[in-house]
């Protein structure tokens, strides 16, 4: 386990001018080294347009990109930690399509002291564990301490291209050698994608078979091969492009794990790195299972790629082909993930940042082992289905709340309690990996597709007996509410539960926060959001159903 101060950044041997990035010896320990001069002309050539589409040469660029991917990484935690999450950031934003230089570092250190009007209290480290994440100490051994400033101001608003600046040595620097110019950028970007297309395509190839012999292994996990070049084309993409939900789709892509080890970790090989031991003992339906997941990772690469051509801003995020509609969008930014990295496609709806609820699509049946562990892991309070049992039949879907299922792994059953008029009410137990979670099932009976209920007190009563379930729950539990899209009926019951605790909260407000935290499509009915408003007026005229938790 190796130790990499910030100091580390500033006071790395070298030109100025060159590139920093993050070596790795053999013996694992990481630092912080500065390109040589052979390594920068060959950059420099890599970016000629007579030159840059060779392979050879695009084989150089995407190894740079993803050096400088995971060094930026690095160094915007440490900053971070040292400064605050608003100031790193800033930085990182001001410095995209920036070469990391050590003088480009020492300026970012020097304005935060002059900003904040003083430098950070205690130096913080960034140590790199043998599982690839970062963690963080300060200097006197303080895991996780951060120093925080008030920084507002942009840290590079004096850095302009082709003009002087002045470095933290007092002398007077050119700076048109150490940055970027945006053409570059976007001329790195657009290659990155080209070869992500190319890398996807072949990844989608990928056999158990291919896995199971480690010469085999080695050969696409080293050089060009097809999952060491994807992830190099992957990081590149996300380092270069300025779309918030594009860099967390690949993130959340590359630590999906196989064998419980991060996706990542099969685009590089040594002999005894986590991902070719464990090829190495494995069995073959392991390795084939291995592969399945590999062939749906490259699947969602595709459809990222789509989302990217068709200029869409707001990107659908990763789920593995467990998403029932491809047309009902799940923020990359609340994706509920497991803790094996799986991403599902659920959003965490949020009111004034609190969660409020859980929120989804009907579960496939190929999703539904996976979505019954999130209901576990997650601990949810309860699960609200507003799904009709007319609507359920007419669609084929499966009753797996009530009686006896097994999904996989996982072993479920649902026994049948007393209800309200308008749902019945299930005990389920879910049991996996030696695991048991039991939560209460709401099953809306009545509850019509775009329409709303026959009474408003029927909203109330689901609501109510959501937060009941709640109010017995841990403080972070919060309900999985679905009905089929997971928009109309779902955030109609989510916002009801607000309102049962808070008669007077905007509504407006609500649906508004749910559709950023979710998609543009929550409560898109007229008469789903005019129950609410009745429900609503109900409440302030009243105000006994109010249910503080």
């Amino acid at each position: 386990m190796s130790v990499i101060p910030l100091s580390e950044f500033s006071g790395v041997r070298g030109s100025g001018h060159a590139r920093l990035y993050i070596k790795t010896s053999d013996s694992g320990t990481q630092r912080v080294v500065s390109e040589k001069p052979g390594a920068r002309i060959l950059t420099r050539i890599g970016k000629l347009p007579l030159l840059r589409n060779r392979e050879s040469v695009q084989e150089r660029r995407n190894a740079v990109a993803a050096e400088d991917y995971h060094t930026r990484s690095v160094f915007q935690e440490t900053l971070r930690q040292a400064y605050g999450d608003d100031f790193s950031r800033q930085v990182i934003h001001d410095i995209t399509g920036k070469t990391l230089t050590r003088r480009v570092v020492k300026q970012v250190i020097n304005n935060a002291g002059k900003t904040s009007g003083a430098a950070a209290e205690e130096p913080v480290y960034a140590r790199v564990q043998s599982s690839g994440k970062f963690e963080f100490i300060s200097s006197s051994g303080n895991e996780g301490n951060t120093v925080k400033h008030n920084v507002h101001r942009n840290p590079f608003s004096r850095l302009k291209k082709h003009g002087c600046v002045t470095g933290s040595d007092g002398k007077k620097a050119e700076t048109s050698g150490v940055l970027l110019s945006g053409v570059n950028s976007r001329m790195a970007y657009e290659g990155c994608l080209k070869n992500l297309e190319q890398k996807t395509r072949d990844v989608k190839s990928i056999t158990g078979q291919d896995l199971k012999n480690l010469k085999h292994f080695k050969a696409l996990a080293t050089g060009d091969g097809h999952l060491c070049s994807l992830m190099k084309a992957a990081q590149g993409v996300a380092q270069f492009t300025d779309n918030p939900d594009i860099t967390k789709a690949i993130q959340t892509l590359l630590n999906v794990h196989i064998g419980g080890i991060p996706f990542l970790q099969f685009g590089t090989y040594t002999t005894d790195s986590g991902a070719a031991q464990w090829v190495k003992t494995v069995s073959q339906k392991e390795l084939s299972d291995a592969a399945d997941t590999m062939r749906k990772i490259a699947g969602d690469f595709e459809k990222l790629l789509q989302n990217i051509k068709s200029g869409q801003d707001k990107i659908n995020a990763p789920s593995l082909g467990m998403a029932r509609f491809s047309d009902i969008r799940v923020n990359p930014q609340t994706q509920v993930v497991l803790s094996d990295g799986t991403p599902l496609p659920v959003n965490t709806l949020t009111y004034g940042q609190v969660p409020v609820a859980l929120a989804g699509s009907f579960p496939t049946e190929n999703g539904m082992e996976k979505y019954l562990q999130m209901l576990a892991e997650k601990n949810c309070s309860c699960l609200a289905v507003l799904t009709s049992p007319g609507q359920m039949a007419a669609k084929g879907l499966p009753f797996y709340f009530a009686g006896n299922h097994k999904y996989g792994e996982v072993d479920v059953s649902g026994e049948k309690e007393p209800g309200t008029g308008g749902a019945d009410v299930y005990r389920l137990t879910i049991r996996y990996q030696g695991k048991v979670h039991t939560l209460h099932v709401i099953h809306a009976l009545n509850w019509p597709d775009h329409g709303a209920l026959p009474r408003t007190d029927d909203l109330r009563q689901l609501a109510q007996l959501v937060n009941q379930y709640q109010s017995g729950s841990p403080g972070t539990s919060v309900p999985m509410i679905h009905c089929l899209g997971g928009v109309g009926r779902t955030g109609t019951l989510a916002a009801a539960t607000l309102l049962l605790k808070a008669p007077d909260i905007d509504l407006d407000g609500v649906v508004n926060e749910f559709r950023d935290a979710r998609n543009e499509k929550m409560l898109e009915d007229d008469v789903q959001r005019g129950q609410l408003k009745t429900l609503q007026q109900e409440l302030q005229t009243t105000s006994p159903y109010v249910n503080l938790r």
